[in-house]
């Protein structure tokens, strides 16, 4: 693929992007992630903390969320973690509390699912296989939560480069520099392998490992560019203060939302190049074709069409 042919698949991407009402769907997972945030989190850092303690991971998580969406925030999520963990003495509210964390991490997912599904343009069948539809989301919202704990692997990672960086004595400034491009390496490395992941298993379509690698790239590089862009802004602008006691909210909810964006476009691109190389992307036994009549009722374009010289 060539820079021409990169251009063009790009600026398919995101007028599919647009027909598909990207920034609803990402306003409607934003919503469901807040929830999501502590269950998923929680788990990360019990298990990464079997390695490197509790305390150690969730300092250093503290500290890499501090430096994209700024102290408010991080103050924030850590509030929820703290929260999450308090024991109660009735019974009740332990369950009520633990159905809570789970129907949050459920809910972000199944949103997930609906985005990608949009976006592929099928929808989940209903009847007979609805039992089988719903292991289905089962196991795949495991993979999501597993999906959370490599990322964390990506954050073990970097503090073992970190201790590696502040030996006895003064690191040189070239050990330094590789050290960090070792980093910058490793978390991009991960970030990419988890977006491919999502984009592979999650919608209810068939679709080859050739065809998700070029868009989770892609996702990856914009990922990793707009996380520090958009935390740059989030840590140094007054948006918070506006809307006082929720303005760490707003904060999260406003990180979450231009991040999504951000991936939405990478799956508008993998289907762009998965129809350009004319690679066959069928629903799963689960899902069926949206009609261009159900997505003009819901306000979206008729189902994109593939180019001239490519066909699903």
């Amino acid at each position: 693929m060539n820079r021409k042919e990169f251009g063009s698949l790009l600026k398919q991407a995101f007028q599919s992007w647009n027909e598909d009402k990207a920034t609803r769907l990402a306003a409607a997972l934003s919503f469901y992630a807040v929830f999501a945030i502590a269950p998923v989190l929680i788990i990360a850092v019990a298990v990464a903390g079997q390695v490197l303690g509790p305390v150690q991971v969730q300092a250093q998580l503290m500290n890499q969320l501090t430096a994209i969406i700024g102290p408010q925030g991080a103050d924030l999520i850590q509030s929820m973690l703290e929260n999450a963990r308090k024991p109660t003495d009735s019974l009740v509210a332990s369950i009520l509390a633990l159905a809570t964390l789970i129907l949050g991490a459920a809910g972000a997912f199944g949103q997930l699912q609906d985005a990608l599904n949009t976006i592929w343009e099928v929808r989940a069948r209903t009847g007979s296989a609805i039992r089988r539809l719903l292991a289905e989301k089962f196991l795949s919202f495991l993979m999501v939560m597993g999906l959370g704990l490599v990322l964390l692997a990506s954050l073990i990672a970097s503090t073992a480069l970190s201790a590696l960086n502040t030996p006895i004595g003064s690191p040189t400034t070239s050990t330094t520099d590789i050290l960090g491009i070792i980093n910058l390496f490793v978390s991009f490395g991960v970030i990419a392998l988890v977006f491919a992941v999502i984009l592979k298993v999650i919608p209810d379509v068939h679709i080859r490992w050739r065809d998700v690698w070029p868009g989770a790239l892609l996702t990856a590089v914009l990922f990793t560019l707009g996380k520090y862009a958009i935390g740059l802004y989030l840590a140094h602008s007054s948006v918070g203060s506006a809307y006082g006691a929720a303005g760490s909210l707003v904060i999260i909810l406003l990180w979450i939302y231009y991040s999504a964006q951000i991936f939405l476009l990478g799956a508008e691109f993998t289907k762009m190049y998965a129809r350009r190389s004319g690679s066959p992307v069928r629903p799963t036994l689960q899902a069926q074709a949206v009609t261009a009549e159900a997505r003009a009722q819901e306000g979206m374009a008729s189902p994109t069409q593939p180019p001239d010289d490519a066909s699903i």
